[in-house]
């Protein structure tokens, strides 16, 4: 089978996979139908691509028994990448780092120690377990919560999580930035959890990985924003978590892309963070945003000069 023949094969594989899976009607519509998921609109260029390629093939007389063209093998490889994904989609447990690599704490554990590793690594929160089980989240914003109560006069290197229980569970308020998702679950679907957050103007911090997506059972994986969005995630302008890799953040997305989702330190109208209250410089030359991102009322892309905070 030569590259026209195998070309045309994964592009009719793929539109009944995709009709199978989502529901759609086997038409022109369907490869148009499939880009417009979210999970699959990174790949909506080279799609587009293939699609004409195909109606091409398809629609076009040939010339003596030949193809007026042969596609290149990487649309081929593209056309093999959406039909994996279609059909074996990575589970969360999959791309999560597991509890046994990643930071947590006990309550009887000392705070200080943490922070340190914290602060080193580029941590920004470290999960409270009890018997395998998250009995809260341990933050920046908890010391914070801590002083502002005064709570606490100071830390000592004996003061345990336990005393900072009152801070530490996941209240009302807390929940609507953790969710639990299952193992077994998708991790697109998982991905769509998040891009759906951003564009409520909310922040999911974590995502805890569990065996059928409950509270009450043991924490299997973490997911956090970056290892479901990747770089994509650097540019919301909302809190910079390490991947799997704990790679701390840039200081600044400035020059990155555009992202219309919530921004936490968005340069607004007369250049002040709206997080910090620091003043953000415009870009320069014709053509900067006219309003603030946060609200996601910009008149038409502009390069981002947003700052990134970690929490």
């Amino acid at each position: 089978m030569n590259r026209t023949d195998e070309f045309l094969d994964l592009y009719r594989t793929l539109e009944l996979e995709a009709a199978s899976q989502y529901h759609l009607p086997v038409d022109h519509r369907t490869i148009q139908s499939l880009m417009t998921r979210p999970e699959f609109e990174r790949f909506r260029p080279e799609l587009e691509y293939c699609r004409d390629v195909r109606n091409l093939l398809s629609h076009k007389p040939r010339v003596d028994g030949a193809y007026a063209v042969e596609p290149s093998e990487a649309m081929l490889e593209t056309l093999r990448r959406v039909l994996r994904r279609l059909q074996t989609p990575e589970t969360n447990l999959q791309c999560a780092t597991r509890i046994e690599r990643a930071l947590t704490a006990a309550p009887e554990d000392a705070v200080l120690p943490v922070m340190r590793r914290m602060h080193e690594q580029g941590f920004s929160h470290v999960p409270i377990l009890v018997d395998g089980r998250v009995a809260g989240v341990f933050s920046e914003n908890t010391i914070f919560a801590c002083v502002l109560d005064e709570t606490i006069a100071g830390l000592t290197e004996a003061t345990p999580f336990s005393a900072l229980e009152r801070y530490l569970p996941l209240s009302a308020r807390q929940k609507r930035r953790f969710a639990f998702v299952p193992r077994n679950g998708s991790i697109y679907a998982s991905e769509r959890m998040l891009r759906e957050s951003f564009d409520r103007g909310e922040r999911l911090d974590m995502l805890f990985v569990t065996e059928n997506g409950r509270e009450t059972e043991r924490v299997l994986g973490l997911l956090t924003p970056w290892d479901v969005l990747g770089q994509e995630y650097n540019c919301k302008g909302v809190a910079a978590f390490p991947g799997k890799g704990r790679r701390p953040a840039p200081a600044s997305c400035r020059g990155g892309a555009l992202d219309r989702s919530y921004g936490t330190g968005c340069a607004d109208p007369k250049g002040v963070s709206a997080r910090s209250g620091a003043r953000q410089p415009w870009p320069a030359g014709p053509g900067r945003g006219t309003r603030c991102c946060r609200r996601r009322e910009w008149s038409r892309p502009r390069r981002c000069t947003r700052a990134r905070y970690r929490d």
